[in-house]
């Protein structure tokens, strides 16, 4: 029996668990500023920490990332936090774990001129964790043949403990910042099927403040590289306006 299953990797065919296309991350520290491109990684994110130790004038994260791992995003949203650093949306997009945990744990946030900041869900979004249709091709991939029974019971523990622990720790994480989580899930609670993103003065209403978007940002006019995203609008009865 093949214990040494790492669930994480069994659920990266979830987007909001894993970018769709892998990038390995670049870190550099130029003046007072960390740029960190690509994926959230382990060693991303321990280069982060590293350059911080090091250099105590560090005060802002510039970043171009389409998000990774759950517990990347929140290891690096806290290094963010704690350090109370500036984050700048850099060169294309905070997606995914970088949207969710990265971004609104800045102590001011600017989205520069052709990014955009796209939320499309978080651990606690309905169905994400539902096992039965975690696609397991990566063992077959991986071993040539399907789980056994043992193999397919130790994976559900396995899968149900990794669950537990990132809805905790994102529940921890959001009552830390001050941020209400469902700004991951918004989109997804009022039928959009869709990737979203909001205006400044709509991440307000769910406590990411202190963001400076450029002229135009959101709309077709703001020419934003990546572009499959939709802009929703939080209105005063709790309904979402979709352009």
């Amino acid at each position: 029996m093949i214990l040494a299953l790492t669930v994480a990797v069994a659920l990266q065919g979830a987007p909001v668990l894993k970018q769709a296309v892998a990038e390995e991350a670049t870190v550099s520290l130029q003046g007072d500023k960390i740029h960190y491109v690509g994926e959230l990684t382990r060693k991303g994110v321990d280069q982060v920490a590293a350059l911080l130790e090091a250099n105590s004038d560090v005060n802002t994260l510039a970043i171009n990332s389409g998000g990774g791992e759950i517990g990347m995003g929140i290891d690096l949203g806290l290094l963010v936090h704690q350090h109370q650093l500036d984050v700048h949306v850099t060169d294309g997009i905070c997606m995914s774990s970088c949207a969710n945990y990265v971004f609104p744990a800045g102590r001011r946030k600017v989205i520069e001129p052709r990014t955009v900041v796209v939320w499309h869900g978080s651990a606690i979004q309905e169905g994400l964790f539902d096992f039965d249709k975690i696609n397991m091709a990566f063992f077959r991939d991986a071993y040539g043949r399907d789980m056994n029974w043992i193999e397919r019971a130790v994976f559900r523990w396995k899968a149900w403990k990794y669950a537990r622990m990132v809805k905790h720790r994102q529940r921890d994480f959001y009552q830390l910042i001050g941020v209400d989580p469902e700004v991951t899930v918004y989109g997804q609670l009022r039928g959009c099927k869709c990737q979203w993103t909001f205006l400044p003065t709509d991440m307000a209403t769910f406590g990411i403040d202190n963001v400076t978007a450029y002229p135009g940002y959101g709309t077709p006019g703001g020419n934003a590289t990546f572009t499959e995203w939709k802009l929703l609008k939080v209105q005063d009865d709790n309904e979402v306006s979709v352009p």
